[in-house]
C-alpha cells in the first residue's frame, strides 16, 4: 500500500527525538513541536542562505522545511541536507537519515545505511535512534541488544522505548521474565500517553480482576483509537466490569473495534447482524503479547457464577435467535437475583422462547425482578394483572404495580395509571346513579343505557392494557440490535 505524503512528512519531521515503535507494532515516528516552531519563523530563503554558507543547523531546519507539504516539498533535496548536516556530526540529521534509509524516502531502501546512521546518532545519545537501533535488533533476534539499546532510551524518558521495554520483560525477550519490571515500564510509558503502553497495562489489571483501573487504561488506549482496547472497553461495558452496564456503549465501542478492521469486534457485530461502517482491512498484530480476550475466556467466567458475563452471554445468544442457550445464562444470572435476568427470563416463558412457553412463570419471574425495583418488570407485571396473564385479574394489584413503574418515569406505566383513574371515577358515579335510579320508577332504559356507556368503557380499558402489553413485547422483546438498545 502506497504510503501518503502525509505520513512521510511526519515520519522525517524528527528534531529531538525519533522512533520507530518497538516489539511488535507499527511504526512510530516523532517529531519536535518546539524545534518546528523555531524554524516556521524563519524565512527559507534566509534559512537557505545559511545552509549554503555551512551553517550546520541551517542545513538540517532546511532539511525539514524540504519534508513539509507545500510547494517546497522535495525529499531527495531534504536528503541531501540532512546529509550535509550529519556529515558533520548533527544526530538528529542522522536519526533522520535513519528513517529516510529505512522506509526508502528520497533514497533507495538500505537497511544497512539505515542502521549506520541510527547508531551514529544512538552513540550521542539521541533517544529516538537508540530506541531504533533496539528495534534492529530485535527483529535480528538479538534481544540482549535489543533491550540494550531500548534501555538507554528508555532512562532518557523515551515512551516508546520503555513501551518496548516492557514488552521484553514481559516475554523474556533479552531478560528473565519479570511481570513486575514489564508493568513498571509499561506504566512509565503509558503515563506519557503511549496507547500500546495503555492497554497491555489495562490488560493486566483486567485479569487481575481489578476492572475499574483496567476500564481507566482501556479508556485511555481506546480514546487514541487502539482498537483492542475499544473492544475490551466494550467488553467491559457490556458485562459491568468496572462501570455499570450499559448495552448501548458496549456496542458503541465494539463498532469503533470494527471499523478499524478487528477481526473480533467485526466477527461479534457480524453475528449480531450489526451492519459496519468505515470497514478497513487491516492485518491483526501476529507480534503483540497480548490478544484480544477470546470468546471461550468470557464463556469460562460466566460458567463459574459471574453475572456480569452470563447476561451478556444472554444477550449475544439471544440476538442469534438461539433462545435455548440464552435462556440457559439468563437463568445462571436470575437464580442470582439478578433483577435484568429475572425480567429477560420472564419474557422468555411469556413467549415460550428457549423454554416451554408458561404465563405463570414468566409472572413469577416478572415479580423478583420487580420487587427488587426493575421498573419494566414493575410494568410487566402490572400488565398480566390487568389481564389475567399468569395471575388472576385483579385491578388494584394491576394499579398497585403500575403506580411503582409510573413513580420511576415509565411512560406507559403511567399512562395506565391515568386510564385506571379515569375508568374508577366513572365507576363510582355509575354507582351513585344507580342508587338512585332504583328510587325512581320509569328510569329503567336510561340505566341500562348508562350500563352499557359504562361497559364500553371497561372495555376500551381492557383492550387499551392488552394493546400495551402487545406493544411491550414488540419493543422488549425484538431480536437482533434491540437487545442492545437502551430505551
Amino acid at each position: 500500500m502506497a504510503i501518503s505524503t502525509k505520513v512521510i512528512t511526519l515520519l522525517l519531521v524528527i528534531l529531538t527525538s525519533l522512533g520507530l515503535s518497538g516489539c511488535g507494532k507499527s511504526s512510530r515516528a516523532e517529531s519536535s513541536q518546539s524545534d518546528m516552531t523555531a524554524v516556521e519563523f524563519e524565512d527559507f530563503a534566509d534559512i537557505k542562505a545559511k545552509a549554503d554558507k555551512g551553517d550546520v543547523d541551517a542545513q538540517f531546519n532546511l532539511g525539514i522545511l524540504y519534508t513539509k507539504k507545500g510547494t517546497s516539498q522535495n525529499f531527495p533535496e531534504a536528503v541531501k541536507c540532512f546529509h550535509l548536516a550529519a556529515e558533520r556530526g548533527h544526530a538528529k540529521a542522522q536519526a533522520n537519515l535513519g528513517v529516510a534509509y529505512h522506509y526508502g524516502f528520497g533514497v533507495p531502501k538500505d537497511e544497512k545505511e539505515a542502521v549506520k546512521w541510527y547508531r551514529l546518532a544512538a552513540d550521542q545519545k539521541h533517544a529516538g535512534a537508540q530506541c531504533n537501533l533496539g528495534l534492529y535488533c530485535y527483529k535480528a533476534k538479538d534481544y540482549r541488544e535489543a533491550v540494550k539499546w531500548y534501555l538507554l532510551a528508555a532512562n532518557q524518558g523515551h515512551a516508546p522505548a520503555q513501551y518496548s521495554l516492557g514488552l521484553c520483560y514481559a516475554n523474556g525477550f533479552g531478560v528473565p521474565k519479570d511481570e513486575k519490571e514489564a508493568v513498571k515500564w509499561y506504566r512509565l510509558a503509558a503515563e506519557q500517553g503511549d496507547a500500546e503502553a495503555q492497554f497491555n497495562l489495562g490488560h493486566r489489571y483486567y485479569h487481575a480482576e481489578d476492572y475499574t483501573e483496567a476500564v481507566k487504561w482501556y479508556r485511555l488506549a481506546a480514546d487514541q483509537e487502539v482498537d483492542r482496547a475499544q473492544l475490551m472497553l466494550g467488553v467491559c461495558y457490556g458485562a459491568g466490569l468496572g462501570v455499570p452496564e450499559n448495552y448501548t456503549t458496549a456496542m458503541e465501542w465494539a463498532c469503533k473495534a470494527a471499523a478499524q478492521g478487528n477481526a473480533d469486534a467485526k466477527e461479534l457485530l457480524t453475528e449480531l447482524g450489526v451492519p459496519i461502517q468505515n470497514d478497513i482491512a487491516r492485518k491483526s498484530d501476529t507480534e503483540s503479547d497480548v490478544a484480544s480476550v477470546a470468546f471461550h475466556d468470557i464463556k469460562a467466567k460466566a460458567a463459574k457464577g459471574d453475572v456480569g458475563t452470563q447476561i451478556l452471554l444472554g444477550i449475544y445468544y439471544g440476538a442469534l435467535l438461539n433462545y435455548q442457550e440464552a435462556a440457559k445464562w439468563y437463568r445462571m444470572a436470575a437464580e442470582q437475583r439478578n433483577a435484568e435476568a429475572q425480567y429477560n427470563l420472564g419474557n422468555y416463558y411469556l413467549r415460550g422462547q428457549g423454554v416451554p412457553q408458561n404465563d405463570s412463570e414468566a409472572a413469577k419471574w416478572y415479580r423478583l425482578a420487580a420487587e427488587q425495583g426493575h421498573v419494566k418488570a414493575q410494568y410487566n407485571l402490572g400488565l398480566c394483572y390487568g389481564t389475567g396473564i399468569g395471575v388472576s385479574v385483579d385491578y388494584e394489584m394491576s394499579h398497585s404495580w403500575m403506580l411503582k413503574a409510573a413513580a420511576q418515569g415509565h411512560a406507559g406505566a403511567q399512562e395506565s395509571v391515568k386510564l385506571y383513574t379515569a375508568v374508577r371515577r366513572s365507576k363510582a358515579w355509575l354507582e351513585h346513579w344507580q342508587g338512585v335510579a332504583r328510587s325512581q320508577d320509569g328510569r329503567d332504559e336510561q340505566r341500562k343505557k348508562q350500563e352499557e356507556r359504562e361497559r364500553e368503557k371497561e372495555e376500551k380499558y381492557q383492550r387499551e392494557v392488552r394493546e400495551n402489553l402487545q406493544r411491550e413485547n414488540e419493543r422488549e422483546w425484538g431480536t437482533g440490535p434491540g437487545w442492545w438498545t437502551d430505551e
